[in-house]
This record gives structure tokens, sequence and C-alpha cells, in this order.
């Protein structure tokens, strides 16, 4: 069962997760020029699972550059 992620902006995009034979697809759904536009990306779940540990990376690095002011703050610059 899939559960399409759309966001609360009214965005004109979405993303889901959907099983297959082989693992996970994600599947992306949005607007190219005016035309909807869907690409899946098949991946096995070992793949999967690093697609999401990098995302989650990215979101936490962006939120820490965002809201705390990012690495070149801290003593070092590190």
């Amino acid at each position: 069962m899939s559960f399409p992620i759309k966001p609360a902006d009214g965005a004109g995009w979405s993303i889901d997760a959907v099983a297959s034979a082989e693992g996970v697809d994600i599947v992306l759904v949005f607007d190219l020029a005016g035309v909807p536009t869907q690409v899946a990306l098949a991946m096995s779940r070992p793949e999967s699972r690093a697609f999401a540990h990098a995302v989650l990376a990215a979101g936490g690095d962006a939120t820490e550059r965002t809201f705390t002011g990012g690495s070149s703050t801290r003593p070092g610059g590190k």
C-alpha cells in the first residue's frame, strides 16, 4: 500500500514509495513546464535505505545551516 507525500503548501509535486518485486520504486510526480510528469526510481531494499539515509542527512544539514548558522560559525570553522 502506498502513501504519497504531498506538500501542505499546495506545491505541484508528490513523492511515494511503492513496493515492487525487486524492492521499492520511489515515484515522483510533478509538473514540468505545465506537463504532468512521473518518474520512478527502481531500487533494491538496500539502495532504498541508503537513499532514505541520504535524504535525512541532507535535511538535517539544511536544518542546521538554516537555524543554527551552519558549520562555518563553529569554533575553528569546522
